[in-house]
């Protein structure tokens, strides 16, 4: 196999009696933790054969002859970032497809991860792309995201950090974004609590995104009483408001371990019930990032 080419294999394993696909990838080992490093083994099949399901990523080492298992830590379905794979001073992998449409990795349309960029803006700044990339702080543009996830087959995935370092993802099984002459309304599929590791609010809740129109400080199409984004400083698929404010402000600590009146929930907030500080709306997290399953 030449590893340059990033193309996506199908290499037919059997694992604990399953058909195990696999693709060619750039990826960051950072996310990944290694499980176990194998010796005398002959090639990159040979190699996937020793995976289990836990293993989403391995390395063969054609000089030494070893298999290397990588397990990632942010859950059986999160490492994979789009950004990574495009990424050339990154090492090539074998990495799990993350679904059987043969998508291979999660690609950004949201990301924060300081204040340097504002993110209380008007409608027309978020029909399209702003930001800094999709490493650092990043929108990908409501008219994008709508091309991108329209046909309604891609999962969701959601990530976030508090200020210890501590890392929370969930995933919902789909989301698609309607055209402009829907106010860009968002469908959002149920959560997949066995790739999750926290839980938001319940998609029944009228602060739940699900079926809610975009809204920002200048267009108003939340159905609360009064504007969502001007009340919690950002843009997003409000309904009565918010279970979790990705664009919200961002604050740094001290003032992002306590939001008290008139900033309860502005920041970076994401409440998860019955957990608690910091899951509710008086703390705001370090990072947020959003993303859909995708392909290089």
């Amino acid at each position: 196999m030449n590893a340059e080419l990033l193309v996506v294999i199908t290499l037919l394993c059997r694992t604990a009696s399953s058909q195990l696909n696999w693709a060619v990838q750039r990826d960051d080992l950072s996310e990944y933790k290694l499980d176990s490093s194998v010796a005398g083994v002959r090639s990159d099949l040979e190699c996937a054969t020793l995976a289990r399901p836990q293993h989403q990523a391995i390395k063969f080492d054609r000089e030494r002859y070893t298999c290397r298992l990588y397990s990632c830590q942010l859950g059986t379905s999160g490492c994979r970032k789009c950004r990574n794979a495009r990424n050339s001073t990154l090492p090539l992998l074998l990495v799990r497809q993350l679904d059987e449409l043969g998508r291979t990795c999660w690609r950004t349309f949201q990301h924060r991860v300081d204040g340097s960029v504002d993110f209380y803006r008007n409608w027309t700044n978020y029909l399209t792309e702003f930001g800094q990339g999709e490493d650092r702080n990043y929108w990908m543009g409501l008219e994008a995201i709508h091309q991108l996830t329209r046909a309604g087959d891609r999962r969701v995935r959601w990530e976030m950090s508090d200020w210890n370092g501590t890392r929370y993802w969930w995933e919902d099984a789909h989301f698609a974004v309607q055209d402009a002459s829907q106010g860009y309304r968002v469908s959002v599929g149920e959560p997949e609590v066995s790739r999750s590791n926290v839980a938001t609010c319940s998609h029944t809740v009228g602060a739940y995104m699900n079926n809610a129109m975009f809204s920002t400080q200048d267009k108003d199409q939340d159905t609360w009483s009064s504007n969502c984004a001007v009340t919690y400083q950002g843009a997003w698929w409000y309904g009565s408001c918010h279970c979790f404010n990705p664009n919200g402000r961002y604050f740094t600590p001290p003032a992002a371990f306590y939001l008290s009146e008139p900033l309860w929930a502005d920041g970076l907030t994401f409440s998860s019930p019955g957990i608690g500080y910091p899951l509710n709306h008086y703390y705001s997290m370090k990072t947020f990032e959003c993303m859909v399953a995708a392909s290089v």
